[in-house]
């Protein structure tokens, strides 16, 4: 009788056999290592599928055995790589439950991918390292296998050209709320600040169909407040999120964020520009100045 205990890519073959010299069983164990080097790729699709999925992604999904979808337009990837095996598990990330059961079962379900192929795809929106847990999630739960992964054009991209800001030239911050409330960052009322995740401030409950549930606005207004004035102009900003959407901003006052709770969804980010400012070292001003003028002299 041999009876197998699989974990991820290690197997344990318990084997048992009448002993040869009395009636006792004699049970020995096999330790079998299989796809110790196992691949798994998570792949960023961009925002806009048949616009934003780059030559290396396509690849990567058509080499792969098996390539899982996660909110990302099943039936536009199944047209670019008609001959991928594509499976969508969306439906696996669940409504009005912790968001911490809904990543567990899909790190469950990409690890029994793992069990049983050599390479797998994960499929996620935008830029696959770019806030979303995933990844670090899937390299503590599967360390035995290698895991990459693969840019994508982010939503910070799309935000970023829609608004018409160079991030290097404003100085730019990029941040979730709710680290932003738990580790009370200070903010420089001169950077441009980019807050992510405004769908779900102080709860970790998953609200697709009402994200203004539970959703404590209050805090993060009450808390931005702190460094700028009530009368500063802020941006709920929508990034595309398929092919038939489009970018479009909605400038609010900051005074009165709270009262635009129920405009926001899950493609809703919090864009806070600026403050300019004339402030500045005057000697290093100085020193900038000297190096120009002696570089026009060489």
């Amino acid at each position: 009788m041999s009876t197998e205990i699989p974990f991820r890519c290690i197997s344990l073959r318990l084997r048992t056999t009448r002993g040869k010299t009395s009636n006792e069983d004699v049970t020995t164990a096999t330790l079998q290592v299989r796809d110790l080097m196992a691949l798994l790729l998570i792949v960023g699709s961009g925002t806009q599928i048949a616009r934003d999925l780059t030559i290396e992604a396509c690849e990567c999904i058509n080499e792969s055995n098996v390539t899982f979808s996660l909110f990302s337009d099943l039936a536009e990837l199944r047209r670019i790589c008609p001959t991928a095996t594509i499976l969508e598990i969306s439906q696996l990330y669940r409504d009005c439950v912790r968001d911490d059961e809904n990543y567990s079962r899909i790190v469950t379900k990409v690890g029994e991918a793992l069990d049983s192929h050599q390479k797998v795809c994960l499929v996620l929106p935008g830029d696959s390292l770019f806030g979303v847990s995933l990844v670090h999630l899937l390299k503590q739960a599967y360390p035995l296998a290698h895991v990459r992964s693969i840019p994508g054009i982010s939503s910070f991209c799309h935000m970023s050209h829609g608004l018409g800001r160079d991030a290097l030239e404003h100085g730019t911050l990029l941040v979730d709320a709710n680290r932003l409330l738990l580790y009370r960052y200070a903010l420089d009322a001169r950077n441009d600040v980019f807050v992510y995740h405004v769908c779900s401030v102080a709860t970790s409950i998953v609200n697709f169909t009402n994200p203004s549930e539970l959703n404590r606005w209050d805090l993060l207004q009450e808390y931005l407040l702190q460094y700028y004035p009530a009368g500063h102009q802020v941006h709920l900003v929508h990034a595309p999120t398929s092919a038939d959407d489009s970018f479009h901003s909605k400038p609010v006052l900051l005074g009165t964020l709270q009262s635009y709770v129920k405009d926001v969804n899950y493609a809703t980010t919090l864009f806070i520009p600026g403050i300019k400012s004339a402030v500045m070292d005057t000697k290093y001003l100085a020193l900038l100045l000297r190096q120009s003028q002696a570089d026009a002299f060489e």
